[in-house]
């Protein structure tokens, strides 16, 4: 499911709204938690985005990516990348 940013800020006003006014049904005090849960896993997740294009970057010069291997670069950035999408789903992958 792909949501626009300006859509998903809308979405985010009227689940606000709606809790602030003491009428949000639960879904979307459901939906608002998976908001705030994704929110606050965004710097993880973009982190490690970042660290694995570091380390994949060299892909294609073997000899450089496989140093990268022997010292658990790649290792590294997988097991940072299941964390951030651990977070981002709520504790789940």
């Amino acid at each position: 499911m792909t949501t626009d940013r300006k859509t998903l800020l809308e979405e985010l006003e009227q689940i606000d709204e709606a809790l602030c006014d003491g009428k949000a049904t639960e879904g979307q005090e459901e939906r608002g938690q998976q908001l705030v849960t994704l929110a606050n896993a965004a710097p993880q997740l973009r982190d490690a985005l970042e660290f694995f294009f570091t380390v994949m970057f060299d892909y294609e010069n073997f000899e450089r990516f496989e140093t990268k291997i022997r010292k658990g670069y790649v290792n590294q950035a997988i097991r940072q990348a299941c964390e951030a999408l651990i977070a981002a789903n709520g504790g789940f992958l």
